[in-house]
């Protein structure tokens, strides 16, 4: 739904609240296309063939000699949220709960560019990627697609049966994650995390 254009703080509350079960993205510049993550963007997804895989385990192998309170080797979903809160390309794609934090990212360019803000309804996009309403960190689906950036082929079947994921999702998903970083509580921080 194109709602036009937004020309006050006021119009993008008003939105908020006629939008309530929405989330929201920002661009300081406008997209010619879909939104895709990190991992799905130029120049990361022609650079190497499996890009996400070889970073993944990359920054996992490197992260000990940095910081002590580590996720689990095989806790995939907090590997992913902190491989997004230090930049490295990934599957996931960063929404907010809040207009106003979108909006800042939306106009942060200054005057005179025309960036964008963009709205989803996170229960219809997960109904419709994989027949979930709520999607949590332990939720199968959500593990299923996060364990794909650091598994083989083979190794993600195994999983799949292990936690009773029978269908793949079919689209992104949305992610209602813990607050790990403080910025994510700042910014009120809510992810899609997408099929590569």
């Amino acid at each position: 739904m194109d709602v036009g254009e937004i020309q006050s703080v006021e119009d993008a509350i008003r939105i908020s609240t006629d939008l309530r079960q929405c989330w929201f993205r920002g661009h300081s510049k406008t997209i010619s296309g879909p939104l895709l993550p990190g991992v799905q963007r130029e120049p990361f997804w022609s650079a190497r063939e499996n890009i996400e895989f070889w970073a993944g385990q990359r920054f996992r192998l490197r992260a000990w000699s940095y910081a002590a309170d580590l996720p689990k080797w095989d806790d995939y979903v907090s590997w992913l949220l902190r491989m997004q809160h230090h930049h490295v390309p990934t599957r996931l794609l960063d929404w907010t709960e809040n207009v106003l934090v979108g909006l800042y990212f939306a106009v942060c360019e200054g005057e005179g560019v025309d960036g964008e803000l963009w709205c989803m309804n996170h229960s219809e996009l997960n109904w419709r990627s994989a027949d979930w309403r709520a999607c949590f960190p332990d939720t199968p689906p959500i593990r299923y697609l996060a364990a794909a950036a650091f598994l083989a082929q083979t190794d993600l079947a195994k999983l799949a049966i292990e936690i009773d994921q029978r269908k793949v999702p079919n689209g992104p998903l949305a992610l209602i994650s813990p607050f790990q970083f403080p910025r994510m509580a700042a910014q009120m921080s809510r992810l899609t995390i997408h099929v590569s």
